[in-house]
């Protein structure tokens, strides 16, 4: 059988939107490299970062990092090429770690919100849900989950099929209704269930925060000044993970309308506006770390490091061919 029936060549239109295409993709992975790596970096570097709230954000940048690495340098390559190149196997593998990195992903931030929930809405309890033993055994799972999901297809039920729309391999869509069922309830309701109620139990904690500080400040100075620091301190927490949920819920959401489109076999939806989902979905990767990090300045000197640090290899290679 032709290989073109498995693999059909890309058709997203004009050259011109396939060279944005490109350019797009290329601009999250630089991005999402110097992002990720910065994160990593200041809480290796810093001892004072190394907390359990840092821990889930480093966990969810390593996931990120290797969907840079694994998945969308794969579809740049497809992009590029404008068909699969690299062979019916390579479909399956690619298929199954681009939803162990996915699920992974969706599952760190969830967990984050969780952990910012405790934080910041039932403080005194947080210590002990989010001990430094539990949150090892809650990342354990997420990974393991993360794998386990992703197995099915590969032992028969469903199978992993091309793309063309986005680019890369995933799970194909109508192979069996009854994983696609089971992907849908584990891998995007319940997560995004309990992200939202996060976000919104969170934004009711924040407007609170706030109201408190305008109280306190009617206060005299002695005694409000300790009170009215720490609850600035919990209302921007807040807002940063507030923003980081809201963006990550923004730039999925497109791709999951999609697939419960076309899970439904409900209208037909164009190449182009499919690739432009999936773009936006991987836009994550770039701003999980820049929202977060940006509220850290030790983050800020880690990046200027990473950009010095390529200047210098770029300067030093020029001058070696130069002799």
């Amino acid at each position: 059988m032709d290989s073109s029936t498995y693999f059909p060549p890309l058709a997203h239109g004009s050259p011109m939107f396939t060279v944005l295409g490109v350019a797009v993709v290329f601009l999250i992975i630089i991005f999402g490299l110097v992002g990720n790596f910065g994160i990593c970096a200041m809480v290796y570097t810093h001892r004072h970062l190394q907390t359990i709230p840092n821990y889930l954000i480093v966990n969810l940048s390593v996931s990120d990092l290797l969907r840079i690495f694994f998945t969308l340098s794969v579809s740049a390559g497809v992009l590029i090429k404008r068909r699969w190149v690299f062979g019916d196997a390579f479909c399956h593998v690619n298929g199954s770690y681009t939803l162990v990195f996915l699920v992974a992903s969706l599952m760190s931030v969830t967990l984050i919100s969780v952990n910012r929930y405790f934080l910041i809405v039932r403080a005194n309890e947080s210590s002990t849900f989010f001990s430094l033993r539990r949150t090892k055994v809650m990342l354990s799972t997420l990974w393991f989950l993360a794998v386990f999901i992703a197995i099915p297809p590969i032992l028969g039920w469903g199978h992993y099929g091309f793309f063309a729309s986005r680019a890369t391999c995933f799970i194909a869509v109508g192979s069996s209704y009854s994983y696609t069922s089971f992907l849908v309830i584990t891998f995007i309701t319940t997560p995004f269930s309990v992200l939202i109620w996060c976000y919104v139990t969170i934004y009711k904690a924040m407007k609170r925060s706030k109201n408190r500080v305008k109280c306190i400040r009617t206060l005299p100075v002695n005694i409000s000044s300790e009170n009215a620091e720490r609850l600035k301190k919990e209302v921007n927490v807040a807002k940063t993970v507030l923003l980081l949920i809201g963006v990550y819920i923004i730039t999925w959401i497109p791709i999951c309308v999609i697939h419960f489109l076309r899970v439904a076999r409900i209208g037909n939806i164009p190449d182009s506006v499919d690739l432009s989902a999936a773009l936006l979905m991987s836009l994550s990767c770039v701003t999980n770390p820049w929202i977060y990090g940006f509220r850290h300045t030790q983050f800020r000197d880690q990046v200027r490091r990473l950009l010095c640090m390529k200047t210098h290899m770029r300067d030093v290679e020029a001058q070696s061919s130069r002799q």
